[in-house]
């Protein structure tokens, strides 16, 4: 179970030995797992990761400018490797976690090497899948619809595996590889979305329609990890 036990500010002045908002711009992890600081408050916007037992710098977007923290379990996976099952895997973009990009992320980009195996993160029953061709212009996409938890996670741009709708996809089964199908760059983007679904929504919109879903994973036993 994840809590917010304490990421100190180390660096002297204003703010030494408080806990991480907004006046950090180094922290320290005494925990025995990653903690996760983050641009906004609901554990969402840009993040940055500090390994246990460690002190370190935050990223420049979030020097001065954190507006949260959450601490993982040591036993869990990483979000990124329950993906790729890599440990070299990343994320390039957490929920609500554009820095450059125009509107609103609604998912979690994660990346590691073109052709790379892309697992399920969630079981679940197939709603929909898209084969799209190596272009910014056409879409790929695979749906997985979780009854027990009512929840559907949309995964865009990888090249899935024959699936059927109505097929049944198992907790870290392979379902494709990494590809740049729809997107300008290979990655893999994961969106959970409320109640059964068949596609992702547009992260050119101003308004998120998806909840945050940061609590919700790390509550399926991966913790909020690594930019």
């Amino acid at each position: 179970m994840t809590t917010t036990r304490s990421v100190t500010f180390v660096s002297a002045g204003n703010g030494q030995g408080q806990c991480v908002k907004n006046n950090a711009a180094s922290v320290w992890n005494r925990e025995s797992a990653v903690a996760t600081v983050f641009y906004r408050s609901g554990y969402s916007g840009a993040i940055d990761s500090v390994e246990p037992g460690t002190k370190a710098d935050l990223r420049a977007e979030l020097k001065n400018e954190n507006a949260g923290h959450i601490v993982g379990d040591a036993a869990d996976d990483t979000f990124e490797y329950g993906v790729y099952h890599a440990a070299g895997a990343r994320v390039t973009a957490w929920f609500d976690g554009y820095l450059n990009t125009p509107g609103r992320h609604e998912g979690i980009d994660v990346a590691y090497a073109s052709g790379a195996d892309v697992f399920a993160v969630l079981g679940g029953t197939v709603t929909r899948v898209t084969e799209g061709s190596d272009s910014t212009d056409a879409l790929s996409t695979l749906a997985v619809y979780n009854a027990t938890y009512a929840k559907t996670v949309v995964y865009l741009h990888l090249n899935p595996l024959g699936f059927a709708v109505g097929q049944s996809i198992s907790k870290g089964q392979k379902i494709g590889d990494e590809a740049a199908r729809g997107a300008p760059a290979t990655h893999t983007h994961v969106e959970m979305r409320p109640g059964r679904q068949t596609a992702a929504t547009f992260s050119s919109d101003t308004t998120l329609v998806n909840p945050v879903p940061t609590q919700f994973w790390m509550d399926r036993g991966y913790n909020a990890c690594c930019q």
